[in-house]
């Protein structure tokens, strides 16, 4: 079984469904226990793997701005370090 659900779980990786990957032996006992239909399951799914995308991608927005923000004002006080020292030509 231990195979079974390792094997399952490296398909959907290589779906992209990362999250699903994850979450799998959760997902698939919350599907159970609620007697979802196959359409809910893969509502469900869908669901919660775009929801994981979404803030994995807003995670990323973030740390790309924070970095964009550090980078500009590095430039900045290097700039105003040169105007001090009147190396800007």
């Amino acid at each position: 079984r231990a195979e079974q659900d390792r094997l399952s779980q490296e398909r959907l990786q290589q779906l992209g469904l990362v999250h699903t990957a994850s979450e799998l032996k959760d997902f698939i006992a919350r599907a159970t226990q609620k007697g979802w239909s196959p359409v809910v399951q893969l509502e469900r799914l869908v669901q919660a793997e775009l929801e994981a995308r979404l803030a994995a991608a807003e995670a990323e927005a973030a740390r790309l701005n924070e970095e964009f923000l550090r980078a500009k004002a590095e430039t900045e006080n290097t700039r105003r370090r040169a105007e001090d020292q009147d190396i800007l030509w």
